[in-house]
């Protein structure tokens, strides 16, 4: 699975930084877009897998179904 940190450092930044409005506005669009492919990505992993990391299938398909400008608490 891809993950990044990428949203959650520029999200402390943009405050301190003044960033254009469409600049920040783009940048949340990355952020959704990366989350809803952590969302697919997470939906697809196999049984063993999910038991690896401790998640129920029940657990995948409750946060896979969840739009993406739902994101985390940070």
């Amino acid at each position: 699975m891809h993950s990044t940190d990428t949203c959650r450092h520029s999200h402390a930044k943009r405050h301190t930084t003044g960033r254009h409005l469409l600049t920040r506005f783009w940048h949340r669009l990355l952020c959704w877009q990366d989350l809803a492919n952590q969302r697919r990505e997470l939906a697809n992993l196999d049984a063993r897998t999910l038991r690896d990391i401790g998640l129920s299938r029940e657990d995948v398909l409750r946060e896979a179904s969840r739009p993406f400008w739902d994101s985390p608490k940070r």
